[in-house]
C-alpha cells in the first residue's frame, strides 16, 4: 500500500448544537421485564470468500429509498424502517443481525462508538447486542421515521428523545428482546426484529415506508483511488476498511471487525458503499442528577465523503431539520451515492479521514 492521503475541506456550513447523550455510568432502562436466558451460538470468524454473491442491485423490482438496491418482493419495502441501537464494546464482538441490515451507521458515544441496524426490507431474529440511547438517536430515528429499538436510557435522555416525536421500544421480554447466558451484562441483551414488528403494529405506530435517504447513482469515471480508508473516531478508537475488488472490509483498531450470520458463522463486517459525514461531537453537560454525555448534531451541513468501488468522491451534506433527510452535493451538482451494502459513519469534524492505493 502506498502513502496515503489526507484531505481535509472547509465545512459548508456552521453546524447547530442541539441537546443530546446519557453516560452508561449512570443509564436508567425504560421497562423492567425480564426474559428467559438465550445462549448465542460458538463461532468461527472467517474471512468473506471471494465468491460470495455481491448485493448489487437486480435488473427489476421496486428500489430501496435507504440503500438504493432493488427486490423483487414489494412488500419488505411497503412497510416501516425500524432503528436499533447496538452495542460496539470489544465485549458485544462480533455483533449479530447487522448482517441483515439495509443500512449501518457508526457514531461516537462516550470514548467509543455505538452501531445503529436500520432494518427496512431486511429482518433479523437475533440481533444485538442492544445497548442504551443519546438523545442523538431521537435525531437518527427521524431520518428514517422508524421506532427506536433501544435498552433503555437516563430520564433526561428518554425524554430529549420523545420530544422529537421518535418511538421507543425498549427492553420488553420474550418473543421481542431476550437476554443471552453466552455474554455478560450490559453487553447481552438481544431483539428479534420481525417480533418488535409486531409490537410496533399493536402499539399503533406508523407503517410506512422510509423517505428517501438522499439521490442514488453511479460514481463519477474521474474518481480519485480510495482502496484504504482511515476513520480515527477517537485516539483509542480508529476504523479501517480495505477494498477487495469487489467491497470494503472492516477492521477496528487492527484487529478483524465481525459480525455474526443467520447460520452462527461469522464473517468480517463488508460494505459496498460508505458514506462519512463530518458533524459536530461535543460533550453535552446533563441536568442535576444526569450523567455527562457525547452528542452527535447532524442537523446542519458539513463535508461529505462517498466511497464505493475502491474510488471516492467529496462534497458536502445539509440537513435543515429533523423532518428532512440528507442533501449530498459535489459543487453544483447532486452528489450521487452508489446502490449497496450501505455504512454510514457520523464522523466528528475535528478528526481527518484520510485514504489512498
Amino acid at each position: 500500500m502506498t502513502a496515503m492521503r489526507s484531505i481535509s475541506l472547509l465545512l459548508v456550513a456552521a453546524l447547530a448544537l442541539a441537546a443530546c447523550s446519557g453516560a452508561d455510568a449512570s443509564e436508567q432502562t425504560t421497562t423492567t421485564t425480564a426474559a428467559p436466558a438465550t445462549t448465542v451460538p460458538e463461532t468461527t470468524i472467517t474471512t468473506p470468500p471471494e465468491t460470495t454473491t455481491s448485493t448489487q442491485p437486480v435488473d427489476d423490482g421496486p428500489t430501496s429509498p435507504i440503500n438504493g438496491l432493488t427486490t423483487e418482493d414489494d412488500e419488505a419495502l411497503d412497510r416501516r424502517a425500524l432503528v436499533v441501537k447496538i452495542d460496539n464494546h470489544p465485549n458485544a464482538r462480533p455483533q449479530s443481525g447487522l448482517s441483515n441490515a439495509d443500512v449501518v451507521i457508526e457514531l461516537m458515544v462516550e470514548g467509543t462508538t455505538r452501531l445503529v441496524g436500520v432494518f427496512h426490507a431486511g429482518d433479523a431474529e437475533t440481533v444485538g447486542p442492544i445497548r442504551s440511547m443519546r438523545p442523538t438517536d431521537g435525531q437518527l430515528a427521524r431520518i428514517f421515521d422508524a421506532p427506536l429499538v433501544t435498552s433503555g436510557g437516563q430520564d433526561w435522555v428518554v425524554s430529549q428523545v420523545r420530544n422529537t416525536g421518535t418511538s421507543i421500544i425498549g427492553e420488553v421480554g420474550r418473543p421481542q428482546t431476550f437476554r443471552s447466558s453466552a455474554r455478560s451484562a450490559p453487553h447481552n441483551l438481544y431483539g428479534n426484529t420481525i417480533a418488535i414488528r409486531g409490537l410496533a403494529d399493536s402499539r399503533g405506530y406508523a407503517d410506512e415506508a422510509p423517505p428517501a435517504l438522499w439521490q442514488f447513482g453511479e460514481m463519477p469515471d474521474d474518481s480519485a483511488d480510495a482502496t484504504e480508508i482511515t476513520l480515527p473516531f477517537a485516539s483509542g478508537l480508529v476504523v479501517r476498511w480495505a477494498w477487495d475488488g469487489e467491497r470494503y472490509t472492516k477492521t477496528t483498531n487492527g484487529a478483524t471487525h465481525s459480525w455474526i450470520l443467520p447460520d452462527g458463522e461469522a464473517e468480517q463486517m463488508w460494505a459496498e458503499t460508505i458514506v462519512v459525514l463530518e458533524m459536530l461531537t461535543y460533550t453535552q453537560s446533563p441536568p442535576p442528577g444526569g450523567g455527562p454525555a457525547k452528542a452527535v448534531e447532524s442537523v446542519g451541513a458539513g463535508n461529505a465523503y462517498v466511497f464505493s468501488d475502491g474510488k471516492v468522491v467529496l462534497g458536502a451534506w445539509e440537513r435543515g431539520s429533523l423532518g428532512d433527510t440528507f442533501t449530498l452535493t459535489s459543487g453544483d451538482e447532486p452528489l450521487l451515492v452508489p446502490p449497496g451494502k450501505l455504512w454510514i459513519g457520523f464522523f466528528d469534524r475535528d478528526q481527518t479521514p484520510s485514504w489512498g492505493e
